[in-house]
């Protein structure tokens, strides 16, 4: 992921992602919806791919400490 700028009302345009998989760069256009939610769109030719990821709360994943209390 590299280049993206900024333009405005949550919109960043102008980047590049790496798909290692396939050995293809896209360019999707990011859409942060709110601090938890972003929303990728990616168009090839007359195909097009949304997706939404969400911000997850990483202390849930990460083990607890007992001590023995």
């Amino acid at each position: 992921m590299t280049g993206f700028k900024y333009l405005g009302e949550g919109l960043w345009d102008g980047g590049k992602f790496y798909e290692a998989k396939k050995g293809k760069t896209v360019e999707p256009k990011l859409r942060l919806i709110d601090k938890n939610h972003l929303n990728i769109d990616i168009s090839i030719l007359i195909f097009s791919l949304s997706i939404e990821l969400k911000r997850v709360d990483a202390t849930k994943f990460l083990p607890q400490k007992n001590y023995g209390y």
